[in-house]
């Protein structure tokens, strides 16, 4: 890029070079005649760098001290930037997530790999905490993506036929070893308490199809 005629230049005291004597280049001292630091950015930035690495394990000490003692002054100001800020939060984590979607679902399946049984703790413990929301989120679900899971119920039959054959044999035997005649609401309760209340939409319409059973034995 060709610089006007009346640039001013500027040599740094530290590295040497030339460079336009600039905002772009030095940083403003007003103690400074000139108004410029003597040093150019580019040393600056250098100097910091080489600083970070040689005192790693002091500047985190440093960092976890402040986080330590000033603990509720960030929570506050990190609530205050979320929501000022919460489209331009939303749209960063869209670009990200779609930027690297693959690492993240590998991520996801090797932590639900690695810790399946404390996510099936958690979410028993969840469930019994919230059970009323829980549920009416999934009623609400269903009513919405009806369509969806009715194609996923489908998909799932057609691709597990001697899976399904011995689920239906095995909840038919059980209902007609069971005394009286067990409703809708009964199988429900009682399948929300042998899966910790974690049960599907899918499970749901097998529930539906019992209850069908059940009024015709």
């Amino acid at each position: 890029m060709e610089l006007p005629s009346t640039t001013r230049f500027k040599q740094c005291t530290k590295c040497g070079c030339t460079k336009p004597a600039t905002l772009e280049f030095f940083t403003a001292n007003r103690g400074i005649k000139g108004g410029l630091e003597r040093r150019c950015r580019a040393f600056h930035r250098a100097m910091q760098r080489a600083y970070r690495k040689n005192n790693r394990e002091k500047l985190r000490k440093q960092e976890r001290r402040y986080r330590e003692e000033n603990s509720e002054a960030i929570a506050e100001y990190r609530r205050r930037y979320r929501e000022e800020n919460r489209e331009k939060l939303a749209e960063k984590d869209r670009r990200y997530r779609e930027k690297n979607r693959e690492a993240r679902l590998e991520y996801e399946r090797r932590y639900r790999e690695e810790n399946n049984e404390a996510i099936r703790t958690a979410k028993r413990r969840w469930y019994r905490e919230n059970r009323e929301a829980a549920q009416a989120y999934k009623r609400r679900y269903h009513e919405e993506n009806r369509a969806s899971v009715l194609e996923r119920v489908r998909r799932w039959r057609e691709n597990n036929p001697g899976r399904q054959q011995v689920h239906n044999r095995n909840r038919k035997a059980l209902i007609r070893a069971a005394e009286g005649t067990p409703t809708f609401e009964d199988i429900g309760a009682l399948f929300d308490t042998q899966t910790g209340g974690v049960s599907t939409a899918t499970c749901r319409l097998y529930l539906a199809s019992t209850a069908r059973y059940t009024s015709t034995t």
